[in-house]
């Protein structure tokens, strides 16, 4: 990163006029994480030419990265108003809105991506989030589907057409798109986790035990899975285990501001006779 600093520096030196230079260097400091010397590059490749429709853009993705999501569907917008077949600015500023909760407006701006571009799986995947949040399961399914027709190593589109199989009860298909994500991605705790819980609502306990250690083994540091295993503990009477997963999860859901969890974790140790 820093020879392309150093190149794009002397090319600005050299004519300080040089928009793309501004903007390159830009994303090179995007890259590196340096947000506020990177929204100064953005902005003076937009003062240079007030059309850079790829520099309102950038600036917009480093201020969604900060949190400030009005100013990035500022920027999305006027990227969007220079060129209205920008399919990436639709889908970033679609992007915001979810974050924001304002869904209708994330779907609308999804689907415009899609109709310019009818091969952007993330757009897919990403509608089909919202209209998991929505509660609307069957056009999650088809969109996650879409998603994955596009890019058959879609781990995240597997695993979230689980979770929606998951919540309509359809075990058998959750487990199966949590195992296709695992095969794409063998670190994929949450597939695990996920995949944990299915089993044990099926009261398939060592199966349930199996991808919650391995889930543990990739990430020792998430609590909902010790308090899940901690279950599993309980109900094959192994008390000791049980103790030593719930005091994990609740040390866990302490640390990380967790308030409601920390408390169900110290209720499950009193069941279990420990104060």
């Amino acid at each position: 990163y820093e020879k392309a600093i150093t190149d794009y520096s002397k090319a600005i030196e050299i004519n300080p006029d040089y928009a793309f230079a501004y903007y390159d260097r830009g994303n090179v400091y995007q890259k590196q994480g340096k947000y506020e010397k990177a929204i100064t590059d953005y902005s003076k490749a937009i003062e240079i030419n007030p059309d850079y429709a790829f520099a309102y853009y950038d600036r917009g993705n480093v201020y969604q990265k900060q949190g400030k999501y009005e100013k990035a569907i500022t920027d999305y917008s006027k990227a969007i108003e220079i060129n209205p077949d920008y399919a990436f600015a639709y889908y970033d500023r679609g992007n915001v809105y979810q974050k924001q909760g304002k869904y209708e407006k994330a779907i609308t701006d999804y689907s415009k991506a899609i109709e310019i571009n009818p091969d952007y799986a993330f757009a897919y995947y990403d509608r089909g989030n919202v209209y998991q949040k929505q509660g609307k399961y069957e056009k999650a399914i088809t969109d996650y589907s879409k998603a994955i027709e596009i890019n058959p190593d879609y781990a995240f589109a597997y695993y979230d057409r689980g979770n929606v199989y998951q919540k309509q009860g359809k075990y058998e298909k959750a487990i199966t798109d949590y195992s296709k994500a695992i095969e794409i991605n063998p670190d994929y705790d949450l597939a695990y986790l996920n995949k944990g819980n299915i089993y044990y609502i099926q009261r398939e306990y060592e199966k349930a035990l199996e991808n919650y250690n391995e889930a543990i083994l990739l990430d020792s540091e998430y609590p909902t899975t010790y308090y899940d295993r901690g279950l599993i503990y309980k109900a094959k009477g192994n008390i000791e285990k049980a103790i030593s997963d719930f005091e994990k999860s609740a040390d866990l859901y302490k640390e990380k501001g967790n308030q409601e969890w920390y408390q169900k974790s110290l209720e499950r140790l009193k069941e279990l006779g420990n104060n």
